[in-house]
């Protein structure tokens, strides 16, 4: 007599999706959203190009965080994260222009060395200053630290502005970086979904705090996580 089949075996029980934690202040997830002149091929694949994705409407909340806390002066709003590539440096160019869409008067500052800083004076002078304005960590600590004691609007840079937006490494490059905790209204901190299910952004949050009484939280940005594939087919 033929033996009976075997049975099959068991499926393995399906993993449980890692969630983020429960006490983590998120204020904003960004989906994964195309830069706006996106075009797809004949196989429907995504054709990446030189800008970036327009993330506006995805940090209006950020906006009425910052109109929620009255004050005469301007109001920093420091944007980092724990590691490189979590988009920092897009979702400050969108609090910035967001800012300015509803009429504030908005700078956006953004920290590098001072070999980068000096590189990029000469480049916007030659190029007719359409970019961000450039400051190394030490000097804009100098600066945002004398505007807190400052006794006159003359030497207040946040009676200048209504909303100053400092874009920064992340703190794994320059942890130096948590100092301007200090002098900020709201510290935005970016990443990744994958790196939000861990301790270690627990710790970067309470580095932050050591510094200043600023109220913190954390943008969940997927487009840094998923970036578009690059494909060069022709539509």
């Amino acid at each position: 007599r033929p033996s009976p089949p075997a049975e099959p075996a068991p499926a393995a029980p399906a993993a449980r999706p890692t969630r983020v934690r429960q006490d983590l202040p998120v204020w904003v997830r960004i989906p994964n959203v195309l830069p706006p002149d996106t075009r797809k091929t004949v196989w429907q694949k995504p054709i990446q190009r030189a800008c970036e994705p327009d993330l506006r409407p995805h940090v209006a909340e950020l906006l009425e965080r910052v109109a929620g806390k009255p004050d005469r002066r301007g109001k920093v709003a420091l944007v980092t994260a724990l590691e490189p590539g979590a988009g920092v440096s897009t979702v400050a160019r969108a609090l910035n222009l967001g800012a300015i869409d509803r009429g504030m008067l908005s700078v956006l500052i953004e920290v590098q060395s001072d070999t980068a800083v000096i590189h990029a004076a000469d480049v916007a002078h030659g190029a007719g200053s359409r970019f961000a304005a450039k400051a190394t960590l030490r000097s804009l600590d100098i600066l945002l630290g004398a505007s807190r004691i400052a006794t006159s609007s003359e030497d207040d840079i946040r009676a200048d502005f209504s909303l100053i937006v400092i874009d920064t490494p992340s703190l794994a490059e320059q942890p130096d970086v948590a100092t301007l905790a200090a002098h900020a209204d709201l510290v935005v901190l970016v990443a990744p979904e994958h790196a939000a299910r861990s301790g270690r952004i627990h710790d970067a949050i309470a580095a932050l705090s050591k510094t200043g009484s600023a109220a913190i939280g954390v943008v969940l940005n997927d487009v840094a996580l998923r970036p578009v594939p690059l494909r060069a087919r022709a539509s």
